[in-house]
């Protein structure tokens, strides 16, 4: 798709987390739904008694800058109000320096990546397995890693291959996206036990939201295109993250204690999921294809029909998830939601098939 035409009048892409915007449409209270749409952490990190939040003065982001170094191993190039702003700014980056061209973006995936692309002209293609890079031609390459909603996640040894590749051709730009990897640091780009270096056209996205639950904080990272720095720099502007917002990601990055309990944490809950809900589910969606991660779990249907009446199913009992094109992504509720979720689910099955399920 595109013809090299700027398309800003494209419609805006549906997203979890939108419960208040469908309860003003439908009606209805909100505090009787659980919310399970949005795939980030529902516990979230919270300040000590003793943190001072800064209401006045302009925003320094020098204490940020240097607790994401210290966390991510790598000093960050650009910070941005979320890694959906920097998403943003990439394409006419590079549509000013090399035009327009071929952007390859997963089949199913973070669609803001090729929404994005698509609003600057270039022609947008999809790949089914990251291996496909490999031997295509393109000019723009995106990798959600893991995946979401598909929670695939790309061996070493492909992304070996992957970085040569880009060596191999300084003119690409791979986008590399890192949102939902905390859980697992070791397998990530920066981890300096894989990769010394790194290619210059390499972009890697690190976001605060998923795993540190601070989403509304809107902070995001980009690690990598040096020769583009100041660029991307320019285009964020002087403030572009508010004060509040760097004292409290700042004091999140640097707590290790919270980070190592949380890891823990929703690994356990993921574990639990699996035993105490995980049955009832395939037994609403009549499937067994999912893919289980710490942040959520997704169900692959038959087609978009059927995502839809599932979907609506749960609506029933007043469960809200996050729909897409013959998919479902539940968010991994906490100990106490998981309670909630199991005596809904079981209510639900009673009243479709006549009988409790144990």
């Amino acid at each position: 798709m595109a013809s090299g035409n700027l398309r800003f009048h494209l419609t805006p892409l549906p997203h979890g987390g939108d419960l208040g915007s469908l309860l003003r449409h439908k009606g209805g209270d909100k505090a009787q739904w659980l919310d399970l749409s949005s795939a980030c952490n529902r516990v979230p990190w919270c300040p000590p008694a003793s943190f001072i939040e800064p209401w006045s003065g302009l925003p320094d982001l020098t204490p940020l800058k240097l607790a994401a170094t210290a966390y991510y191993g790598a000093e960050p190039a650009v910070i941005g109000a979320g890694t959906q702003q920097l998403i943003e700014a990439l394409p006419p980056l590079w549509r000013v320096q090399y035009g327009l061209g071929v952007v390859m973006i997963p089949a199913i995936g973070y669609r803001e990546h090729g929404f994005a692309w698509d609003k600057w002209g270039f022609t947008i293609r999809t790949y089914e397995n990251v291996a496909e890079l490999l031997d295509q031609d393109w000019q723009v390459a995106v990798v959600i890693h893991p995946n979401n909603p598909t929670g695939d996640v790309v061996s070493f040894a492909l992304q070996q291959e992957l970085m040569e590749c880009l060596t191999a051709h300084p003119d690409r730009l791979l986008v590399w996206d890192e949102a939902f990897i905390d859980v697992t640091p070791e397998q990530s780009l920066l981890n300096k036990d894989h990769f010394a270096t790194l290619p210059d056209n390499l972009a890697v996205l690190r976001s605060v939201g998923k795993f540190y639950g601070l989403e509304g904080f809107r902070v995001g990272f980009l690690f990598g295109l040096p020769k583009q720095r100041a660029f991307l720099q320019s285009q964020m502007g002087p403030w572009p993250i508010a004060s509040i917002s760097v004292a409290r990601v700042s004091g999140a990055l640097l707590d290790r204690e919270w980070q190592q309990t949380t890891r823990e944490r929703l690994v356990e809950q993921m574990l639990a999921f699996k035993e105490r809900v995980i049955p009832k589910f395939c037994s609403v969606f009549d499937s067994v294809e999912y893919q289980l991660t710490p942040f959520f779990c997704t169900w692959f249907l038959d087609d978009a029909l059927q995502a839809e009446q599932v979907f609506q199913s749960l609506h029933q009992v007043k469960v809200h998830t996050r729909l897409g094109e013959g998919w479902i992504r539940v968010a991994m509720p906490t100990f106490s939601e998981l309670e909630t979720l199991n005596s809904r689910l079981t209510s639900l099955i009673s009243g479709r098939y006549g009988k409790e399920l144990a």
